[in-house]
């Protein structure tokens, strides 16, 4: 009798955690992917339901978690000059395609009440010192957050430059 208590708690829970994940997961507008020739992976978009910066980024690196199959490993935070963005770099192991280190880095931005972007770049490891500033420019070519009304220092390639924190 008290492990069939026991057991419809368990699945009253499981059931509770279910349904709320599958409600989490629609409300998620999938983020954009941009197509880069060169390699590497551009990604960026609205985070449904961020209630903050830190929200938005950490969404991000969980999904590069839940791709990787290995936690990245999240180097110090800084602001993104000339806007009210913070980023941070990252690097993890891809477990999944063959352990291949990877390197990046995740923009977040408050785009307006409670609503909330990020952007990701990344590229294999040993690529991503060339490819980061190609890969920027044609991210921030399409999408511009936290932007303020002073136009944003830059770095003479047309994108923002970053202060650490």
């Amino acid at each position: 009798m008290r492990s069939d208590k026991r057991f419809s708690v368990s699945l009253v829970l499981w059931l509770i955690f279910a349904a709320s994940c599958g409600h989490t997961a629609q409300a998620q507008t999938p983020l954009k992917t941009i197509a880069n020739p060169q390699g590497g992976i551009i990604v960026y978009g609205q985070v449904a339901g961020a209630t903050s910066q830190a929200a938005a980024m950490g969404f991000v690196l969980r999904s590069v978690h839940n791709d990787c199959g290995e936690k990245p490993q999240v180097g110090n935070l800084f602001q993104v000059r000339g806007t009210s963005s913070v980023a941070v770099f990252f690097t993890v192991i891809n477990r999944t395609h063959g352990n291949k280190p990877v390197a990046g880095m995740v923009i977040a931005a408050q785009t307006g009440s409670n609503q909330f972007e990020a952007g990701l770049v990344s590229d294999s490891a040993d690529r991503f010192s060339q490819t980061i500033n190609p890969m920027l420019q044609q991210l921030f070519s399409v999408w511009h957050p936290g932007a303020t009304t002073n136009p944003p220092s830059s770095t003479g390639k047309g994108v923002p430059s970053a202060v650490a924190l």
